[in-house]
């Protein structure tokens, strides 16, 4: 599906960010996985290599609100792989967890900076370089399930995946005249360390005093009775990259298994 190809994942130094590293290399990419932390990009690399030996991969610091960091790295991609066909935001940070009164301009801005501006970086330099080279390419922006609805909690965090969505239509729009396709994903329910963080936020205000493991339980998918796996996000990313996608376009998908629909057990003895 991926064959021939190079991709380009940010924060990727764990959680859906690896998975999708690791689904593009199943699926024949060549891969570099970012992350602001180094080490755990190094890492990701290490554990995408190790489970397909004959794929390229990267690991490489990178910090998606510097313009100057997002071009040395999207460069030293080319040169490394000779060109690069697809970009995934996946960078994103959940900071300002709680009340809205209580919140403070310094963790919004960051929320801002890294999940709706470093998007915007990043989508820049990707499609100027795709120009150079004749156009051609996509972009898989992620999103969330909270862009679509407010999460109590983390209101600057679901609006900044709302910006998410509504930047992927006008990006697909602006970039089609480029060969570029662009869509986004709203992951729900996948049991990552910044899903963790909000249940841990959401027992500080639970007037039902559940703890975090229930809270978390809670959101298990109940068609697919567990939690969905950051390598499955990762598999329809891997989709959306490849030309089989070309129709789908300024699209946000819900990747979610179904976490927010009943099931018909649940009226059943």
């Amino acid at each position: 599906m991926l064959q021939n190809k190079a991709i380009l994942v940010t924060g990727a130094g764990g959680g859906i960010g690896r998975g999708i590293g690791e689904a593009c290399a199943a699926k024949g990419a060549s891969v570099v996985v970012t992350d602001l932390n180094e080490a755990a990009a190094a890492e990701s690399a290490a554990i995408i290599r190790s489970a397909y030996p004959g794929c390229k991969v990267v690991g490489m610091r990178m910090d998606v609100t510097d313009p100057a960091e997002v071009r040395d790295v999207v460069a030293s991609a080319i040169a490394t792989f000779g060109r690069l066909d697809g970009l995934v935001n996946n960078a994103a940070v959940l900071v300002d967890k709680g009340l809205l009164l209580d919140s403070t301009p310094e963790r919004r801005a960051l929320e801002i900076a890294v999940n709706v501006e470093g998007l915007i970086i990043c989508s820049q330099e990707f499609v100027r370089r795709a120009v150079d080279r004749g156009g051609g390419g996509a972009i898989v922006n992620i999103a969330s399930v909270g862009g679509r609805r407010a999460h109590v909690l983390m209101a600057n965090y679901s609006a900044s995946k709302a910006a998410v969505m509504n930047l992927t239509e006008s990006q697909s729009a602006e970039w089609a005249q480029y060969s570029i396709n662009v869509n986004a994903l709203c992951p729900g329910g996948v049991q990552t360390a910044m899903l963790h963080g909000a249940a841990e936020a959401k027992t500080m205000f639970s007037r039902s005093k559940k703890d975090a493991q229930a809270v978390r339980e809670s959101w298990i998918a109940p068609q697919l009775g567990r939690s969905v796996k950051s390598v499955e996000v990762g598999y329809v990313a891997a989709f959306l990259l490849s030309d089989e996608a070309i129709l789908i376009r300024g699209q946000s998908i819900s990747v979610t298994a179904g976490l927010e629909h009943e099931v018909l057990a649940d009226y059943l003895d």
